[in-house]
């Protein structure tokens, strides 16, 4: 395998892996529904990375071509 491929794997891990950060709207994210918000797809418990899914056209390296791949220090938590 060569270094571009072992590069653009590990890139798709952390993608798709929430950090310590978000993980903790994850885990708030109940609460806050039963008050009336709304949290991005990303914090959502049962959440499966848009890109992942049949019929995405996801291309490596555009993972920003879908919403939910943007983190916490990209954009805003709640709606």
């Amino acid at each position: 395998m060569d270094d571009f491929v072992r590069k653009m794997q590990a890139l798709d891990e952390r993608m798709k892996t929430r950090t310590p950060d978000e993980q903790f709207w994850v885990n708030h994210q109940p609460f806050l529904r039963s008050k009336g918000y709304k949290l991005r797809l990303r914090y959502q418990p049962n959440w499966t990375p848009s890109w992942t899914l049949p019929g995405s056209n996801f291309k490596y390296g555009h993972y920003y071509d879908f919403e939910d791949s943007y983190g916490m220090s990209w954009v805003c938590v709640v709606c």
